[in-house]
């Protein structure tokens, strides 16, 4: 029997929605124009934390070996797709073997993700203060600028740690509000959203990739705007999942196949980044936003197809047994060595 909860593939589909809007909206005028970036100000403010909160919500701590195997062979795979794909694009987009190229931070930050639910069922609630604590505070780790992906890991370590812990009673509850109620959350949203676009927040402080001394800031401030950060992600998810029942027929498909969507849409929006910056250059803001809807759904619904979705989920599982297998001849290989050495 299918016991998938298709309510749970709505509020993925409508966040990767959102991610794929997202990048392309940053392409027209990144974040420079006024009602662009109010959008992507609305958009960066929950989505990837409302992302992560439920991609915590799905994880286990059993057979996280083998989850890890899948993420770092797909982080390989990509890593070396977007350096063959990136010379032919006119993009400012800068790669580094050593660092995951744009979007693929993702995969690597789902590895130190998944590494730390190995600590949370000790102590759950202690577990949960901690990841806060690790939220607000990295930012004046020294370490955050040196070690890929552990900047923006750290800073959202709460919402992965909060869905796996929480997530399933918070979405339950979530289906229990009134529709009513989900209009006052949504334009509450839409307020604050406004409040963090007038305050000029930027793009640094969403993206949680820069520390506290990259920012210019002290300790006490950037722990308070990161808490203020995440109380207002937290009401936004909290619509999210509101909604989540209302659209789900819009969005169901989408969510079911959000990982190919989200591995592959950079694809399309590498070679759009020129002709959307010339029609927000020519035609203005508004035309460009429109663009970019229009582009958004062609995307997801290209991508939405079972055939990217089928074709990486046997390449993550056959490439990530490969890895396993190869790391189990190797530690047999050693272990020997090693045992001979201590006679």
């Amino acid at each position: 029997m299918d016991t998938r909860d298709s309510r749970l593939d709505s509020a993925k589909g409508m966040l990767i929605t959102l991610v794929v809007s997202g990048h392309l909206l940053e392409a027209t005028n990144y974040w420079d124009d006024g009602l662009i970036r109010y959008l992507l100000t609305a958009i960066y403010a929950f989505h990837m934390p409302a992302f992560i909160f439920l991609a915590g919500m799905t994880s286990k701590p059993d057979n996280v070996k083998r989850r890890i195997a899948v993420l770092v062979s797909l982080l390989v795979i990509f890593q070396c797709l977007y350096s063959l794909y990136l010379p032919f694009m006119d993009s400012n987009k800068q790669f580094a073997w050593l660092d995951p190229f744009w979007l693929l931070w993702f995969l690597l930050a789902m590895v130190f993700w998944l590494i730390t639910l190995t600590l949370a069922p000790a102590s759950p609630r202690l577990a949960l203060l901690i990841s806060v604590a690790i939220g607000l505070g990295s930012g004046a780790l020294p370490i955050v600028e040196s070690v890929p992906t552990l900047d923006r890991a750290l800073y959202f370590l709460p919402w992965f740690m909060g869905g796996y812990l929480i997530g399933q009673t918070a979405f339950d509850k979530a289906a229990m509000i009134s529709r009513s109620t989900t209009i006052i959350l949504l334009s509450a949203s839409l307020m604050l959203a406004a409040a963090l676009w007038h305050s000029n927040i930027g793009a640094s402080w969403l993206y949680g990739s820069n520390g506290f001394a990259v920012l210019d800031v002290s300790f006490s401030h950037g722990v308070f705007v990161r808490a203020l950060l995440i109380g207002i992600a937290a009401i936004m998810t909290w619509t999210l999942l509101t909604s989540a029942d209302l659209l789900r027929t819009v969005f169901v498909k989408a969510g079911k196949r959000s990982l190919a969507i989200y591995l592959l849409h950079g694809f399309f929006v590498l070679p759009a980044t020129p002709l959307l910056g010339l029609v927000f250059e020519h035609y203005g803001p508004v035309a460009a936003t429109m663009i970019c809807v229009l582009m958004t759904w062609l995307v997801i619904y290209i991508l939405s197809l079972s055939v990217f979705d089928r074709s990486l989920r046997i390449l993550g599982s056959r490439s990530g047994e490969m890895l396993l297998n190869t790391a189990d001849s190797f530690r047999k290989t050693i272990e020997p060595r090693s045992a001979s050495s201590r006679d």
